[in-house]
């Protein structure tokens, strides 16, 4: 009899994707297991659906489910893995990335440029909001946040004219056909890993951690480690105004990284290349090129850590 595996994501409709897009791939290596996925509910889950916002910090209900053997694995969006992992767990897998770009989603398909003066745009998030008002500063940035389902209505309804999500979320719910406009890197650059997603097991669990590394990214999860080590260098927190992406050319990483200032009027950018082997080291090597540019504006900050 198949050995059933519980796959724990969060309990919205967007993770629950993301969870049986894991569980198809895995099923192309190993048919010698059953898959079930078990929502689990986040402080955020709650959040959103008593506040109907959300919160930068994803708390630790998965990982906990996963350390008290309620589940097998967790599936996470790698924006939202955790950089300070227990112990007794470990990210097995970085699978394919997806777009990691940012998508527009608006009333009358306007593109960002042909919205009107003012217009309202949802976002809760401060990397998109500061790119957006460096992009235009007349926009209006309203965080209401929630799913797409609910933003959409807020469009219908006439209390927005637009919002932005990650591209990669619409794509695998299929709602592609909704988007605008993806939003090039010049005006929006993503967060680190976004379009990817991870797998965690408990580090004892030899077993879990053979099969996911079936489905694992070593390319992926290189671009991953440089952005993310930028980013932990700068702060500690996760809602900041950074954006940045790593490219393969000719077998290098390639990472380009923006810092704005709260209101978006300010802002540099730093570009680096490294080796494949050694994506801490670019992520360090930016990010210290970023805080040997940026003006005082950006840096005095409460997100900001000063080394």
């Amino acid at each position: 009899m198949k050995k059933t595996v519980l796959v724990g994501t969060r309990v919205d409709t967007r993770s629950k994707v993301e969870g049986q897009w894991i569980i198809n791939q895995l099923q192309a290596y190993a048919d010698d297991y059953r898959y079930q996925i078990v929502g689990v509910e986040t402080k955020v889950d709650v959040h959103e659906r008593e506040e109907g916002g959300g919160g930068g910090n994803y708390g630790n209900e998965l990982e906990r489910a996963l350390q008290n053997e309620e589940i097998d694995i967790v599936i996470h969006n790698m924006v939202n893995v955790p950089y300070e992992l227990p112990e007794e767990v470990v990210v097995a897998a970085i699978s394919g990335r997806s777009d990691p770009s940012d998508a527009l989603i608006s009333r009358d398909n306007l593109t960002l440029s042909e919205l009107p003066k003012g217009a309202k745009v949802d976002t809760g998030n401060m990397r998109r909001k500061c790119q957006l008002l460096k992009f235009r500063p007349d926009f209006d940035i309203v965080p209401y946040r929630g799913g797409v389902n609910t933003r959409l209505g807020r469009i219908r309804n006439g209390e927005i004219d637009a919002f932005v999500t990650a591209a990669a979320s619409l794509e695998r719910l299929g709602m592609e056909d909704k988007i605008t406009e993806y939003l090039p890197y010049s005006v929006c650059m993503p967060a680190p890993g976004q379009g990817a997603v991870a797998a965690l097991a408990r580090a004892r669990d030899s077993k879990m951690i053979q099969l996911l590394r079936k489905i694992h990214n070593p390319m992926v999860a290189s671009a991953v480690h440089a952005e993310r080590t930028l980013l932990r260098y700068l702060t500690d927190k996760s809602n900041v105004p950074i954006g940045v992406l790593v490219r393969f050319k000719q077998k290098r990483l390639h990472l380009e990284a923006v810092v704005l200032s709260l209101d978006g009027q300010e802002f540099v950018r730093a570009y680096g290349t490294g080796y494949y082997s050694f994506p801490g080291e670019l992520g360090t090597q930016v990010a210290k090129d970023i805080v040997a540019k940026a003006s005082s504006k950006i840096l005095d900050n409460s997100w900001y850590v000063r080394r």
